[in-house]
């Protein structure tokens, strides 16, 4: 016995060093080489069919990939059952069939590791293609020679589909002839001659099918009588196979997929392979119309512009007017224009041209556009600047020119002509313009980028700056852009002293300054606009003061701050992050200090230094009649709060530093587009992955997932498919499960959230499940026997007395800051309470408390306690069911004022020993009564009470008070709350 366990201890261990070893191998020398290899483009995917995954070098997950994804040195591509993908791989075109792994594993040599399946590709002259074929290394070489490489169970095989290719495998190099094959085994290649010729379909061709599809498939076969094989899988796994006769078979297909098909027999020679041909049946549809412009009505002589998505590139096109046909062409492009001559109705069609004869009229796609005549537009009058209107400005900065008039019959473009300036703008238009001068503007309404309305008159303008005086002469006009600012004074003469007054009359009776200096200069601050007068006079040797003659300025306010140019429209989009459930139960047991979660959105316009303040009115609709709110602001931004809106339309006007109010911007529309930033995918909770059950006429199984915030309704897909194609369930449902009953087989299901605007949000991973018959018993002659036994009744309540617990606790709350300098009371309601408590093995009780919020509006808060303790009986003849409870407990508490109030930040985490006495038995007796007192480095008293309904649902009572020291004040805290919930 002893020598058996020893051998086994020394192969525990053995068996754990190889592990060790294998996990360094494979995860450890992968991530160094993903950190140290450099990253190198290697291509990129060009088209894509069904699930086609990626994993990167840096990642090692798999995930969806896309067209136009960039392929770097490390990187794998795998396509499931039903995919296909085309990729660009170091200037090689690729094509990878269903159920292959490919793996770019060397940039340096231009090397593709082909693990799994098969891929098509085309040499290119002069160059060699390099794979590694499940570790075999080969070079593929010719003159356009189209070539299929393939790692089955059958083996390694390099097929030449079309031309001639040159092959080197180590010191080797083999010709391979059209539709011939070579097998390579072991570093070895042997040559292959194919059994048949597949004749039709082409490989790799598109066939076209709008209901059933009947396919002669033609080949020329060294057998009289070999085996036609057709399948949707490349390994021919499931397939449909039969005797084939005189160099053809006709099948009728009515499934879109891709098939493989080969001619064979059971009898293969070793320099005979069964050549694989495959082809794609697709359902013709529809091309995808759209215009350039997304409008119905054009007026004549205006271009109209045709697009269409499709996959076909010839394209026959029909228009009629009014019923009448009038254009008939085919095209090679996708895009077409045309310019109307005549008013009328006109109908656009489009059809794709296929290789094979189709019913064109099931896949054509129509447009009806109406076009008008051009109207006749009233000329535009000039408003502002207005004519010959003489325009004066002190700072460059500050010459913004409002261009304003009219707007006949609501035209919403226009060409503005300054000088010989043109811009195609919309009303009003502001600019800056910087040169001196005189200006002649006029405007011209644009109804498309063709047709254009009558020019307006020519309307005048000038501009001229001018420096704010430093020398003030008589009557001189000072425009100040806000009250304060400083007027520069200066007069004559050096070296002496001077007495510089202002004043507000002439007479000198009321001074508002007066300065003594001994320089020819000084400065002074209008707070008001008026007329003032100022002096300045030598003061002699004596002390003789000879005042010069005042000298009259007017101050007034600057140029008026011009309206503010909203943009007409404009896209903000909001990021909602949906936690996981496990987050949510990090945060309760973790408290995070944050805001509500109503989004927030900021209004933002151009600022202004000529702006003392803003009013900001927000409306939800166009009109501007249904006002949200109207508020005042020194910045050039608001922040809103927008939890459920989805547009909303604002205005601004500017208060200037003289308190003079601008006109109202125009309406702006604000589109807000809500982002979602998933965590994880949705967990999918019933039925457990891969688990089975037996279908039944009346039972249906619960399928369930875990809910999603801001979820409005789930999409759920069953189907028998990997990719979850041809769903044989595809419905919607507002709740989190739903009940089903399938037939027998395996199903695949996948889980998608929308939210109320129909936007999607997240989804979960594909799981699989199955539905399986029942035998059928054989019936028993025996009579079953009845046991005298008594049934024994298990309590429900019996399993569920130790269950954790969840209450909602509501509470009040107050505390007490007193010192000899201010003394804090706080004593307010709230509501954002949750406790978490259970009992273990009957004697141990824990529990934890987390609370937070504000409290009037003043302070915020953050209450997490924690407790533990033990139950020890006591009971006395006139005390029943009663224990002795001892434990410890722990509260972090922290107060932060939400404004400027006399409580600084307090921080404060609690211990203490608690000892009481408990009445009766929550878990047994459906009620409790609890009375204890804390001790540490704070110290109170606590009482609970609580009592159970049905066995399940809990309503009960709390109180704590408590005080402890902090620095040179004393805080005393009472909380008393009402605890209402459940066990689970």
């Amino acid at each position: 016995m002893t020598r058996t366990k020893s051998a086994d201890h020394i192969l525990v261990a053995i068996m754990i060093a190889l592990a060790l070893y294998s996990a360094h191998s494979i995860f450890i020398d992968k991530f160094n080489t993903a950190q140290n290899a450099p990253i190198l483009k290697a291509g990129e995917v060009l088209t894509f069919k069904n699930s086609v995954k990626r994993k990167t070098s840096q990642i090692f997950s798999w995930f969806d990939t896309f067209k136009g994804d960039s392929l770097y040195n490390g990187d794998s591509i795998f396509t499931y059952e039903n995919s296909s993908a085309d990729v660009l791989v170091f200037g090689n075109k690729v094509s990878l069939a269903e159920n292959t792994l490919i793996k770019i594993s060397d940039v340096k040599d231009q090397t593709i590791d082909l693990e799994k399946g098969s891929v098509d590709a085309t040499t290119i002259d002069g160059e060699y293609l390099t794979l590694s074929i499940a570790g075999e290394k080969v070079k593929v070489g010719g003159s356009q020679a189209k070539i299929q490489i393939s790692k089955t169970e059958e083996g390694k095989r390099i097929t030449v589909k079309d031309g001639k290719a040159k092959v080197k495998i180590g010191d080797q190099t083999i010709d391979v002839d059209n539709k011939q094959s070579i097998n390579i085994v072991k570093s070895n290649a042997v040559s292959q001659k194919p059994l048949s010729l597949n004749l039709y379909p082409l490989h790799k061709e598109k066939i076209y099918f709008t209901n059933n599809k009947k396919i002669e498939f033609k080949f020329e076969s060294l057998e009289k009588e070999p085996y036609f094989e057709i399948s949707q899988n490349f390994d021919f796994s499931k397939s449909r196979k039969f005797q084939a006769k005189n160099g053809n078979v006709k099948l009728t297909l009515n499934k879109e997929s891709s098939y493989y098909w080969r001619i064979c027999n059971y009898d293969l020679k070793e320099d005979q392979f069964c050549d694989i041909s495959q082809f794609e049946l697709i359902k013709a549809k529809a091309p995808n119309l759209y215009l350039s412009e997304d409008k119905n009505q054009y007026y004549i002589n205006q271009d109209i512009v045709f697009n269409w998505e499709h996959e076909s590139e010839n394209y026959k096109i029909f228009l009629t007017r009014n019923g009448s046909k009038i254009l008939e062409q085919e095209l090679t492009s996708r895009k077409f224009l045309y310019t109307p001559q005549e008013a009328g109705n006109y109908v656009f069609q489009i059809r794709p041209i296929y290789p094979q004869q189709l019913d064109q009229s099931i896949i054509a796609t129509t447009k009806l556009i109406k076009v008008i005549p051009i109207p006749k537009l009233a000329v535009v009058n000039h408003i502002l600047p207005n004519q010959d209107e003489k325009l004066i400005y002190y700072n460059k900065d500050d010459a913004k020119i409002f261009f304003k008039w009219d707007n006949p019959q609501n035209i919403n473009q226009f060409i503005l002509r300054i000088n010989d300036k043109v811009i195609n703008t919309k009303k009003p238009f502001q600019t800056i313009l910087l040169e001196e001068g005189r200006y002649s503007w006029d405007v011209t309404p644009l109804l498309s980028e063709s047709i254009t309305g009558p020019t307006s008159d020519s309307s005048n303008f000038s501009i001229e700056f001018k420096k704010p005086s430093s020398k003030p002469e008589e009557g001189t006009i000072i425009e100040l852009e806000r009250p304060g600012d400083e007027v520069s004074f200066e007069w004559s003469g050096e070296d002496q002293r001077f007495l510089f007054e202002v004043s507000s009359d002439n007479q000198f009776e009321n001074i508002i300054h007066s300065e003594t200096t001994t320089n020819n200069f000084s400065k002074f601050s209008f707070g008001e606009k008026g007329t003032y007068f100022w002096r300045s006079k030598i003061i002699n040797s004596q002390g003789k003061v000879i005042y010069s003659p005042p000298k009259k300025v007017i101050i007034q306010p600057g140029t008026m701050p011009e309206p503010i140019q909203l943009e007409e429209k404009k896209k903000i989009k909001i990021f909602r992050k949906t936690s996981h459930f496990l987050l949510k139960v990090l945060d309760f047991f973790i408290p995070s200090a944050h805001a509500s979660e109503a989004q927030t959105i900021r209004l933002e316009w151009p600022a202004t230094k000529k702006a003392k303040r803003y009013i900001v009115k927000v409306y939800s609709d166009p009109n501007g009649e249904d006002e949200i709110i109207s508020k005042e602001t020194s910045f050039p931004h608001l922040d809103l709060e927008v939890e459920e809106l989805t547009s909303l339309f604002y205005k601004v006007a500017i208060i200037d530093h003289w308190n003079r109010k601008t006109k109202f911007s125009n309406l702006s529309e604000v589109e807000i587009v809500y982002e979602y930033q998933s965590q994880r995918p949705i967990k999918l909770i019933l039925p457990k992955h891969k688990s089975s059950f037996e279908t039944k006429k009346k039972k249906r199984i619960s399928f369930q997932w875990e809910s999603q915030k801001y979820t409005e309704n789930y999409q759920i897909i069953i189907s028998k498919n990997l990719n979850l194609s041809n769903p044989i369930i595809d419905k919607k449902t507002s709740t989190n499960k739903i009940l089903l009953n399938l037939p027998k087989g395996r199903y695949y299901w996948k889980i998608i959230s929308f939210d109320k605007n129909g936007k999607r949000i997240n989804s979960s991973k594909r799981r699989l499940v199955s539905f399986y018959t029942p035998r059928n018993k054989k019936k028993s002659n025996k009579k079953s026997i009845v046991s005298s036994t008594k049934k024994v009744k298990v309590s429900r309540y019996h399993f569920e007395k130790h269950l954790p617990i969840l209450l909602y606790t509501p509470s009040k709350f107050s505390l007490e800051q007193s010192s000899s300098a201010h003394n804090v009371n706080i004593d307010g309601t709230f509501l954002n309470s949750i406790t978490f408590e259970g009992r273990y093995l009957s004697k141990f009780n824990y529990s934890l408390q987390r609370s937070s919020g504000e409290v009037f509006s003043q302070y915020g808060f953050q209450i997490l306690d924690l407790s533990g303790n033990y139950l020890s009986p006591y009971s006395q003849k006139f005390i029943s069911n009663s224990f002795i409870n001892y434990g410890v407990k722990a509260k972090s508490l922290k107060i932060f004022p939400l404004s400027g109030t006399s409580l600084t930040e307090l921080n404060k985490t609690l211990f203490g020993a608690h000892l009481g006495l408990s009445f009766g038995n929550f878990y047994k007796s459906h009620y409790e009564a609890t009375l204890g007192y804390v001790m540490g480095n704070y110290s109170g008293l606590l009482g609970t009470l609580k009592f159970r309904f049905k066995e399940k649902y809990i309503l009960g009572f709390n109180y704590e008070s408590g005080s402890f020291e902090e620095g040179s004040s004393k805080v005393d805290f009472s909380n008393l709350s009402l605890g209402i919930g459940s066990s689970f």
